[in-house]
C-alpha cells in the first residue's frame, strides 16, 4: 500500500532566511526627500506640510488630507529605491491595516503613485518613546505603566499573526494626551503565510572580522537584508539568522524597557561584532547600583532576555500581567493613602487601619489560593520528574523533559495568576459578582486536576510518554476560557444537591485521568479507566456526566483504532448532551465523528458541528478551528483536496491567532495543509509547507526527538512523489537514523520509515531491497499490534507487490489473500482503501492466468472507488486499468478498449497525472487494440 503523508500532528516551524554574510559595512542609500517648497507640495489628494523624520526606508512627512480635512502621516519610499524595499513599505501597510487597537498607530490607506508608493496614516502629535524618556526623569512605576501600553499593541499585532521583528523607543509614541502606540511595522511579517528556506546560518566567528569593522553602535543602527532589525534590540534568533516569532518581540520589548529602566542596555560591546556575541551568549550586564528598580521588575525583565526563546514568557500578554502584578503596589493600595490619614481623627485611623489589615489579610489570602498549585507542581515533583525521564536513558529523554518542563512552569503560573486574580476583583476590587467568582474558581478547579494528572502520567515515563510529553503540556485545555463569561454561562451547571454535585466533581476528576492517559498515548488503558468511569457516571444518573464520560470513551477508541466501538459511543454522547443542553460535548463529539464515518454521514456530523459552533458563538476559537481540521481531513478522504485545503487553512488561522504560530496544534494544521498542497500538485508550496513542519518540529521538540523524524519522512515522501528520489533517499536515511538512535531498532515507528524506504525501492526497480525492508516491517508491526492488526495487512500487501516484482507469483498471491483479508476485516467493506490490495491481488492473477478471478477483484475495486471518491481519482484510473487488462487476456477486446479509454481519459483530465503514465497506458491501450484487430481478421 503506497504511502502518503502522515496525517498525524507533526511540528512545523521557524526557518532561517539568511545569514550575517549579508552584512556590510557601505553606506545604505536613503531616499531623496521631496523638497519642501514656497508653494505646496502634492501627493494626489495630500499636501506635504513638513518633514517629520528620515530613515532606512522611508521619509516620513507630516501632511494634510484636503478630502477628509484631517492631518495625517504619510511615508514615502523614493522611487529609486530597489524593489525589496517597496515591498517592506507594503508589508507595513498591509500589517498595520490588520490592526484596530489603542495602542496602535492605525493605517488609512496605501497608495501608489507611478513608480512610487506611501503609507497614509494616523498623525500623532508628540514624542518617541526614546524622547518621552530623557525629557524628564521618570519613575520606574511611570515607565512601567507605558510600556504595558506599548505592549499590549504588540500583543494585539500577535493575535493576528504579526511579528513586529524591530520593536524599540524609537517605534513608539507618546502623545500629548499620555497615549501610547507603536508604530513602524516596516519589518513585521505574517508568521501564517511567510514560508522561510531552512537553510543554517554560518557560525558567528567566521563574520566576526567584517563584523568589527563597524566601529561604533548608533540608536539609529539597522542592518538591511537577510539579517532585519536593529542589532541593539536584536534577540538572538534574529542575530542568527533564524526565522523569528511573537518571543522575538518580547526579547526587543525586554531591552528597551531594561534601558528605560536603568539608563543603559543589557548588552554591551564597542562594535558589532561583540554585541552580538554578548546577545547570543546571554551575557546580560549587572544594573547600576544606584538603580531604584525592585528585584521583582528585574526578574520579569531579565525572563524576557532570555537567549532561549521557550525560556521568555509564552506570550507578550503574559509578561504584560507579570509587569501589572506589582506587589509593591498591592501593598500600597492595600494599605491605602496612610499619609492623609494623619489629617484625621484618631478615631477614623483606627477604622482605616483595621480596613487595611482586614485587606491585608484578604489579599493575603487570595495570593495564598493562587498557590495552591504548589502542592502539585512545586521543585521537589520537577526533580523526582526530571529523574523519572532521565531513567528511561532514551536519547531524547534529556531535551523534552528541558522543553516540558518549562512549559509545564509557564502553565502553573498562569494557572496561579489567573486564581489569585479572581479572587482579587471579587473580594478587594469588587469588580466581579460572586456568582462569576464561582464559576472560575469551578473551571480552574477542574483545569488544576488535569494538570495534576498529567504530572502523575508523566511520572511514570516509558517511550509513549517522551513521544507526546512536549505536545501534551500544550494540548492542555485553554485556561483563557476560564475567565470568558460567554463561555462559563454556556457550561452545564452541576446539580443542586451537595451530594450528587460532590460526586460530580469526584467523577470529572477521574475524567481527567483519562484525558491525561490520552494525552500521553496510554490508549488501552484509557480506555479501560474510561469505562470504569462511564459506569459509575450512569449509576449516579445525571445525564450531562454520562455524555462526558461517553465522550471520553468514545475518543479514546477511536486512537485505539475501534472505530465502530468510537461511533456507538460518540453518537451516544452527542443525543445525551443535545437532550441536556450541553452543547459543548454535543460540538466536540460531532467533530469526532467526522473521522470514524465516511462519506454522506462524515458530511452531516460537519454541518451539524457548524450548526453548534454558531448556536454556541464560537466563531474563531479552539473548537472551530479542530472542526474545520475535521472537515478538511473528511474532504481529503473523499479526494476534494480544494476543500480540504480551504478548511485546513482557515483552521491555521485560528490555531496561530490563538495559541500563536509555532504551537502544536498549528503545526498539525500545516501539516494538513501540505498533504492537500500535495495532492493538488502543488509541489513546490507543498515542498515549503513541509520544510515550515520541519523546523518547526526541531524548535519544538529539539532535533533528535521522533518528531523530527515523521517530519523528515512526510517530507521524503513528498520528494519521491516529486520524483527527486535522492533526496527522499536523504530524508528517509537521516529519519530512521534519529528514530533508531531514540527508539531502538524494533519501534514502529521505524519500521515506518521502512516501509516507505520500501516504497522507494520498488520505484526504483530494486524489489530485492524493498523485499527486505518489507519484511522487516511485517516482523516489527506483528510484534508491536499483531498478527491480525491492520498494519500487519499493509505491510504484507507491500510484500506480495515486491514479490510479484520479483516474478515470485505464487508467493504473492498467498501474501496478498492475506493482507486482503486483514485490511478488510480492520476497514470494513466499503472503505476506499480496499482498492489497494484489491488492485494489487488482481495483478497477481492476471499474471497467472486467471483472468476471471482477476476481473472480479478489479470490478469490486472499482465499485468501492466510485461509491467513495469519484470517478475522477487515479485510484479509480489504476482499478479500471487492471479491469482492461484482465478483460484483453480473456479476449474480450469491446470490454478491455472501453475500461481502458475511460482510465485514459481520467489521467489526461487529472493535474496530478505523471507524463510517462499517461503514455504507458496509451501505449498499453495501442496494443489492446492493435491486438483486438489482429483477432479480428484471423
Amino acid at each position: 500500500m503506497s504511502e502518503t503523508p502522515s496525517e498525524q500532528a507533526t511540528l512545523a516551524g521557524p526557518t532561517a532566511v539568511g545569514g550575517l554574510e549579508t552584512l556590510h559595512s557601505g553606506q545604505v542609500e536613503r531616499p531623496s526627500p521631496i523638497e519642501l517648497g514656497r508653494g505646496p507640495t502634492r501627493l494626489g489628494r495630500y499636501v506635504l506640510l513638513s518633514k517629520l523624520g528620515e530613515g532606512g526606508m522611508g521619509v516620513v512627512y507630516a501632511a494634510f488630507d484636503e478630502q477628509l480635512d484631517r492631518k495625517v502621516a504619510i511615508k514615502l519610499l523614493h522611487a529609486r529605491t530597489d524593489a525589496l524595499a517597496q515591498h517592506r513599505l507594503i508589508r507595513e501597510a498591509q500589517a498595520l491595516a490588520r490592526l484596530s487597537h489603542p495602542n496602535v498607530v492605525q493605517v488609512y490607506e496605501i497608495v501608489e503613485l507611478g513608480d512610487s508608493a506611501f503609507i497614509v496614516m494616523e498623525f500623532v502629535d508628540g514624542l518617541t518613546l526614546r524622547h518621552w524618556l530623557s525629557q524628564t526623569p521618570r519613575t520606574w512605576r511611570a515607565i512601567v505603566d507605558v510600556f504595558v501600553a506599548a505592549g499590549r499593541g504588540l500583543a494585539a499585532a500577535h493575535t493576528k499573526g504579526l511579528v513586529h521583528r524591530d520593536f524599540k523607543p524609537d517605534n513608539v509614541m507618546v502623545d500629548d494626551e499620555g497615549r501610547v502606540r507603536v508604530m513602524d511595522f516596516g519589518l513585521a511579517h505574517a508568521k501564517l503565510t511567510e514560508l522561510g528556506s531552512g537553510v543554517p546560518v554560518p557560525a558567528l566567528a567566521s563574520h566576526q572580522r567584517s563584523l568589527e569593522s563597524s566601529s561604533s553602535l548608533t540608536n539609529d543602527l539597522t542592518v538591511t537584508g537577510s539579517l532585519m532589525g536593529t542589532p541593539a534590540y536584536m534577540a538572538p534568533e534574529q542575530c542568527r539568522g533564524l526565522d523569528t516569532d511573537a518571543r522575538t518581540d518580547q526579547f526587543s520589548f525586554s531591552v528597551s524597557l531594561w534601558e528605560a529602566l536603568y539608563g543603559q542596555r543589557p548588552f554591551g560591546g564597542g562594535n558589532l561584532a561583540a554585541l552580538t556575541l554578548a546577545i547570543v551568549e546571554g551575557r546580560v550586564r549587572e544594573p547600576p547600583r544606584a538603580a531604584d528598580v525592585p528585584t521583582w521588575l528585574r526578574r520579569v525583565v531579565e525572563r524576557g532576555l532570555a537567549v532561549e526563546p521557550d525560556r521568555r514568557w509564552p506570550s507578550m500578554a503574559s509578561m504584560q500581567a507579570a509587569l501589572e502584578r506589582d506587589p509593591t503596589r498591592r501593598r500600597a493600595f492595600a494599605l491605602g493613602s496612610i499619609a492623609t490619614l494623619t489629617a484625621v481623627a484618631l478615631g477614623v485611623f483606627a477604622v482605616g487601619r483595621a480596613r487595611d489589615r482586614e485587606r491585608e489579610q484578604t489579599l493575603a489570602t487570595c495570593e495564598a489560593s493562587g498557590r495552591a498549585l504548589d502542592d502539585d507542581w512545586n521543585p521537589a515533583v520537577r526533580d523526582r520528574l526530571e529523574q523519572a525521564f532521565l531513567a528511561t536513558e532514551l536519547g531524547f529523554a534529556a531535551e523534552t523533559w528541558q522543553r516540558t518542563s518549562a512549559r509545564m512552569d509557564d502553565y502553573a503560573n498562569h494557572w496561579s495568576e489567573l486564581k489569585t486574580a479572581n479572587c482579587v476583583a471579587t473580594e478587594l476590587e469588587h469588580s466581579r459578582e460572586p456568582t462569576l467568582r464561582v464559576w472560575v474558581d469551578e473551571c480552574l478547579d477542574e483545569r488544576r486536576a488535569g494538570f495534576a494528572a498529567l504530572i502523575e502520567q508523566l511520572g511514570q515515563p516509558d517511550t509513549p510518554v517522551l513521544l507526546t510529553a512536549s505536545t501534551s503540556v500544550a494540548k492542555l485545555p485553554e485556561l483563557e476560557t476560564c475567565t470568558d463569561e460567554r463561555w462559563l454561562a454556556q457550561r452545564v451547571r452541576p446539580p443542586d444537591d451537595a451530594g450528587t454535585r460532590e460526586q460530580v466533581a469526584r467523577l470529572r476528576a477521574r475524567l481527567a485521568q483519562v484525558r491525561a492517559l490520552e494525552l500521553t498515548g496510554r490508549y488501552t488503558e484509557g480506555v479501560e479507566a474510561a469505562r470504569v468511569v462511564l459506569g459509575e457516571a450512569e449509576a449516579l444518573g445525571w445525564a450531562p456526566l454520562d455524555a462526558e464520560a461517553r465522550f471520553a470513551l468514545g475518543r479514546l477508541l477511536g486512537y485505539a483504532e475501534d472505530n465502530e466501538g468510537s461511533r456507538i459511543e460518540l453518537e451516544r454522547a452527542f443525543y445525551l448532551a443535545g437532550q441536556t443542553g450541553h452543547d459543548l460535548v454535543a460540538l466536540r463529539s460531532a467533530i469526532d465523528l467526522i473521522a470514524v464515518t465516511q462519506g454522506e454521514p462524515a458530511r452531516m456530523w460537519g454541518r451539524i458541528g457548524e450548526m453548534l459552533v454558531a448556536r454556541l458563538g464560537a466563531h474563531g476559537e479552539f473548537d472551530e478551528a479542530a472542526l474545520l481540521v475535521a472537515i478538511g481531513n473528511a474532504h481529503h478522504d473523499r479526494g476534494e483536496y480544494r476543500e480540504a485545503l480551504a478548511a485546513q487553512q482557515q483552521a491555521l488561522a485560528i490555531f496561530a491567532a490563538r495559541m500563536g504560530p509555532d504551537h502544536p496544534l498549528t503545526s498539525a494544521a500545516l501539516n494538513n495543509i501540505g498533504n492537500a498542497q500535495s495532492s493538488l500538485a502543488d509541489y513546490p508550496a507543498a515542498r515549503a509547507t513541509y520544510r515550515r513542519a520541519l523546523a518547526m518540529a526541531e524548535a519544538w521538540l529539539g532535533p533528535t526527538h521522533p518528531g523530527v523524524a515523521m517530519a523528515l519522512m512526510n517530507l521524503g515522501i513528498l520528494e519521491r512523489d516529486i520524483g527527486d528520489r535522492t533526496a527522499a533517499s536523504a530524508h528517509f536515511a537521516r529519519a530512521l537514523a534519529i528514530d533508531e538512535a531514540a527508539l531502538g531498532n524494533d519501534h514502529p515507528q521505524v519500521a515506518r520509515i521502512l516501509n516507505a524506504i520500501g516504497n522507494l525501492a520498488v520505484d526504483d526497480g530494486q524489489p530485492s531491497e524493498a523485499l527486505r525492508s518489507f519484511e522487516r516491517v511485517h516482523a516489527i508491526w506483528s510484534t508491536a499490534f499483531g498478527a491480525t492488526s491492520l498494519n500487519v495487512g499493509i505491510a504484507l500487501n507491500n510484500i506480495g507487490n515486491a514479490q510479484w516484482q520479483l516474478g515470485q507469483n505464487p508467493q504473492s498471491l498467498d501474501s496478498q489473500n492475506r493482507a486482503l483479508a486483514l485490511i478488510e476485516g480492520a476497514l470494513g467493506p466499503d472503505h476506499p482503501n480496499l482498492s489497494y490490495p484489491l488492485t494489487s491481488r488482481a495483478r497477481v492473477l492476471r499474471s497467472l492466468g486467471q483472468f476471471d478471478a482477476a476481473i472480479e477483484d478489479d470490478q469490486r475495486a472499482l465499485d468501492v472507488l466510485l461509491a467513495t471518491l469519484g470517478d475522477d481519482k487515479p485510484e479509480t484510473a489504476g482499478a479500471l486499468l487492471g479491469l482492461g487488462l484482465a478483460y484483453a487476456g480473456k479476449q474480450r477486446y469491446d470490454l478491455a478498449i472501453e475500461s481502458m479509454r475511460r482510465s485514459l481519459a481520467i489521467r489526461e483530465l487529472m493535474i496530478t497525472s505523471d507524463e510517462e503514465v499517461v503514455e504507458a497506458e496509451a501505449a498499453a491501450l495501442r496494443d489492446v487494440v492493435l491486438e483486438a484487430n489482429a483477432v479480428g481478421t484471423r
